[in-house]
């Protein structure tokens, strides 16, 4: 689609801007756009040079992710990249905002670069364990040398157009558009009949031992296993050992080599169930007004942790205790928690004075009619429903409070949002919101900005709020205590959680939560879906002997100091192995299976039942509110990769041991036609 890279001739310059909302992406269409585009303004015999642009709030974030999960669709980066360079006129880019991935290799290409001083320049492709592919490695050498380079290929991180560091790329800065100098200086480029090509720079060579030097000393830095990060130094120094287009030829290799890699599956995942899980179910244009002061009402053992993570991104808070005595103890332990972080040098003085002045404490409801958001835990009771202002939003903590009948009591129309954050909330970045057709989505929308602003992640449940996590952390409790039943070790069953990509195994999660809790979210858990209950009996049994979990000192582990060691006496509490499959002549691969098909079981029923927005959002729990590895972008991507046939396989012996294993019908029919989670399975 061509429209999507608008053409205008400018005093004999080709101003080419690209144009698909909301950011520019390097789609297919897109791609193909400026290809055509390009070549139309190098024939155009009315055209001297060109200048090239984005629309909008920045220049180009780069390529879908969604796109390398299948065949590249061409024209690849590369090929435009290798146009640009060698195109017949100059050819200036004109950069704002955002320029990153494959958007700032466009600008590598070009001759010449004019940016905004705060434009945002980033090669993020390592953090998604990938090497570029339009030729950053062989370009970027070439202007800075291996230093600068390597700092900005392996890092991933945001840089600044301004930044000292990237002087020598820049051929202007200016505070408004570049679009006027980029203009002129095409314009003096054509005149003179001559312009740098980033393949014939040689600035960042002048120094052929210190661009050594400089491997040598970050080859040791990289980690063990960061394969991305060692095929992106291989290719650094094959920019200074090959010929330019050799070079291409290695990236190229090497980008292909990573792009369908299990780390780069994983990582990709992991950041578009991110992005998925923060877009609002519907646009919400129709609220004017941002949430900017918030009221935390109830009490500080509830309310806390969170309270202190607004406060953190910039809300203004309004505690709302049931007695003065309560809200200023409430606001001393928030003191005392930012002024501990100010002598970390966590926050700046400065900082510190500007957040405390943020907070406000005290018993009056009068207070909630000068707020945008309620979060209440629904301690508090009042005899009147308060005044509010008309855009403000009551939410309610879930499972303290069960949100429809505390809208009753507050005299709200429809329920309050429910809110549950996983803890511990500094480890644990997700936050669970319960809505439905009855809440607005403009209502929706601005807590879930809330959410995102404070760096957690919202993820929508058409159930009680904290139910997800609840059913999916019971599932995996359930599996390893019924593993134990037939004889399985415990701490082996941990290791095998670890093994598949857990930072803690099933018995440390239920220590941490406490017997007493799981106790009791397993005996709903077991009642509700007509399972043994021998999971409850193993449980009892600790919490009579005293081993009560983490809190009391002992539990599965003991306790000495915070550190966690096994238990030579646990024996004595195990259950005796049941007759038939013995558990402990199980391998690590088939306990983890164990594990990991409970909670496919309780997935699919979740996605199918429309209970969640889409099955990313399970991986998304799982990673940021269980601690699987982020690396491997969750369970049920592991299952697709590996093969929803081997896992259903695997499910079928253990049914042998428990019906909690017997394969769901809707994950029977996804095997029987080939289907995975997230596209076709592998197996």
């Amino acid at each position: 689609m061509v429209d999507q890279v608008r053409i205008e001739i400018r005093d004999r310059i080709a101003l080419l801007t690209m144009d698909r909302a909301p950011v520019n992406a390097l789609t297919p269409t897109m791609r193909t756009a400026l290809d055509a585009q390009l070549d139309a303004a190098i024939d155009a015999p009315d055209v001297d040079g060109v200048v090239l642009t984005g629309a909008g709030r920045g220049f180009c974030p780069g390529v879908d992710l969604s796109e390398y999960n299948n065949t590249l669709a061409l024209p690849w980066v590369s090929d435009l990249c290798t146009k640009i360079e060698n195109a017949p006129k100059p050819v200036v880019v004109a950069l704002h905002g955002a320029a990153m991935g494959a958007g700032f290799e466009l600008a590598l290409a070009a001759h010449a670069r004019v940016a905004q001083t705060d434009a945002r320049l980033a090669m993020p492709d390592v953090k998604l364990g990938m090497t570029p592919g339009g030729g950053a490695t062989q370009r970027l050498p070439r202007i800075l040398g291996a230093q600068r380079a390597l700092e900005m290929l392996l890092s991933g991180q945001v840089v600044h157009a301004s930044d000292t560091r990237l002087l020598r790329m820049i051929a202007q800065l200016t505070q408004g558009s570049p679009v006027e100098e980029a203009l002129q200086l095409a314009k003096s480029l054509a005149r003179k009949g001559q312009w740098p090509r980033t393949r014939d720079e040689n600035l960042g060579f002048s120094d052929p031992e210190g661009f050594q030097a400089a491997l040598s000393a970050i080859r040791t830095q990289i980690k063990e296993g960061n394969a991305a990060a060692n095929d992106i130094l291989q290719c650094v120094e094959a920019a200074q050992l090959l010929p330019f287009d050799q070079g291409l030829i290695l990236e190229r290799a090497m980008f292909e080599d990573r792009l369908q890699s299990p780390s780069a599956r994983g990582a990709r995942h992991f950041l578009m169930a991110e992005k998925f899980a923060a877009t609002p179910p519907r646009t919400g244009r129709d609220r004017r007004t941002a949430v900017r002061q918030i009221a935390v009402m109830g009490r500080q053992t509830n309310l806390d942790a969170l309270t202190l993570m607004l406060l953190n991104a910039g809300f203004g808070i309004s505690i709302v205790s049931a007695s003065e005595t309560e809200a200023e103890a409430f606001s001393a332990w928030l003191a005392r928690a930012l002024q501990r972080d100010a002598k970390q040098r966590k926050l700046s003085d400065d900082t510190l004075q500007k957040r405390l002045s943020l907070l406000d404490s005290g018993t009056n409801l009068a207070s909630l009619a000068k707020v945008d958001l309620i979060i209440d835990d629904a301690s508090i009771s009042f005899a009147n429903p308060p005044e509010l202002r008309p855009h403000a939003i009551w939410s309610v903590l879930e499972p303290q409070a069960d949100a429809r009948a505390r809208g009753h009591a507050v005299g709200q129309i429809k329920p309050p949002i429910g809110l549950h954050a996983y803890s511990p909330i500094g480890t644990r970045p997700v936050i669970e919101m319960s809505c439905g057709a009855q809440h607005s989505g403009a209502d929706v929308a601005a807590v879930m900005a809330v959410i995102g602003r404070a760096g957690k992640s919202a993820v929508l449940s058409t159930m009680r709020a904290g139910t997800l996590r609840a059913v999916l952390g019971a599932s995996l409790y359930a599996a390893a205590l019924e593993l134990i039943h037939h004889g399985a070790n415990p701490y082996v069953v941990d290791a095998a959680a670890r093994k598949a990509g857990f930072d803690k195994g099933p018995f440390q999660l239920i220590d941490r939560a406490g017997l007493p809790s799981i106790h009791n979210r397993l005996t709903q858990f077991v009642e509700d879906r007509d399972l043994p209950d021998t999971a409850i009996h193993t449980l009892t049994r600790f919490i009579k002997e005293g081993q009560a979990g983490r809190s009391a000192g002992r539990g599965f582990y003991i306790y000495t100091d915070g550190t966690a060691s096994q238990d030579g006496d646990l024996k004595r509490l195990l259950p005796p192995p049941r007759r038939g499959m013995k558990a402990q002549k199980m391998d690590t691969d088939l306990m983890a299976s164990a594990l990991i098909g409970a909670l496919v079981n309780e997935a699919v029923d979740l996605i199918w039942d429309k209970r969640v927005r889409r099955a990313s959002d399970i991986d998304l729990v799982l990673v940021k509110g269980f601690g699987f590895d982020r690396a491997r972008g969750g369970p049920l991507l592991q299952v697709d990769l590996r093969g929803v046939f081997y896992l259903f396989k695997d499910m079928q012996t253990l049914a042998e041991l428990s019906p909690l294993w017997t394969p769901k019908e809707t994950f029977a029919d996804m095997v029987k036609h080939g289907n995975g989670f997230f596209g076709r399975s592998v197996g």
